[in-house]
């Protein structure tokens, strides 16, 4: 079969990095990196909720045999608006 070389992982660092010394750096940055990092978190989770809960409703309004117009297409609308958001953050 197939041979596979073991991994080797290095931890050592060269001693003429130009990385600053991470004692050097003030924990305000960490915390404000975290807190970034929370933020685009908690709006990614938001959004792909939204775009869920919106297809939820109109599958619930399709299914439905007196759905009313107006609000499927306000539902359809916030669908696209909310997919909207996502295409535009990418690029």
């Amino acid at each position: 079969m197939f041979q596979t070389t073991p991994l080797m992982i290095t931890t050592r660092r060269r001693a003429t990095t130009n990385e600053p010394n991470i004692k050097s750096i003030k924990p305000s940055f960490f915390m404000l990196a975290n807190a970034k990092h929370e933020i685009r978190f908690h709006e990614r989770y938001v959004h792909n909720d939204n775009i869920a809960h919106y297809r939820r409703l109109i599958a619930e309004s399709e299914r439905n045999p007196k759905h009313d117009e107006d609000r499927h297409a306000m539902l359809l609308t916030l669908l696209a608006e909310e997919i909207a958001k996502e295409k535009k953050a990418t690029q």
